[in-house]
């Protein structure tokens, strides 16, 4: 009986009660939790995540340096640098 009622129910969209976009930045790939969570030695465990976690912060660097260059070559040829994003807070 309890497999019939799940079954006709509409999935959660439908009905208005699935989660809501509240302009949040959706992310692309699994977490790195997701990634590690599957390694049952504790020890490789940390590993693998210690690993995931730097190449994580290599790539934020990249981008960062590259946002840098980018601005500095726009100076450079008087051109205006790309804007600064703002944070979103509660005031905004």
């Amino acid at each position: 009986k309890r497999e019939r009622e799940r079954d006709a129910s509409p999935p959660p969209d439908e009905r208005g009660g699935g989660k809501r976009d509240h302009g949040e930045v959706k992310k692309e790939g699994p977490s790195i939790g997701d990634l590690t969570s599957h390694i049952k030695n504790k020890q490789r465990r940390s590993e693998v995540l210690g690993k995931l976690k730097h190449k994580k912060q290599e790539k934020k660097r990249m981008i960062k340096d590259q946002k840098a260059k980018d601005a500095a070559r726009a100076i450079e040829l008087g051109e205006l640098p790309p804007p600064k994003k703002v944070p979103r807070t509660i005031e905004n």
